[in-house]
């Protein structure tokens, strides 16, 4: 994702990491790998956020909606301008593009790019 938001540096993109306890990872590792003592920005780009989920909740819902392993990991969904939280999954909701691990960063660029003329602003509020 470095490399995505690194190419695309308009401020109407917003990219939202989601981090869980899995394989042992703690909020404190989580810390290391951002070099930032919160867990809730990534110190790099401001357009980027890393948030921290004890519980999983959000990766099983994500996977409720998705499919696959649950909690939902190693997945790129990127959803279309003007989308609102989904209140019957308690998620974000069904992306309108998921890539799994292993992604082609030139695919993810052109969906991104597709969905851009319809992105005035972006709602950070979290």
């Amino acid at each position: 994702m470095e490399g995505i938001l690194s190419t695309n540096t308009d401020d109407d993109i917003r990219v939202d990491f989601l981090w869980h306890d899995a394989w042992g990872a703690t909020s404190a590792s989580l810390n290391q790998l951002t070099g930032t003592s919160s867990p809730s920005n990534v110190a790099t780009d401001p357009r980027a956020r890393i948030w921290w989920e004890e519980s999983n909740a959000l990766g099983i819902a994500l996977a409720g909606v998705v499919g696959g392993s649950s909690p939902l990991y190693d997945k790129i969904m990127i959803y279309d301008p003007g989308r609102t939280w989904d209140a019957a999954s308690d998620s974000p909701g069904a992306p309108d593009f998921i890539a799994g691990g292993g992604f082609n960063q030139a695919t993810v660029e052109a969906e991104i790019a597709a969905r851009r003329p319809g992105c005035d602003t972006v709602d950070t509020t979290p």
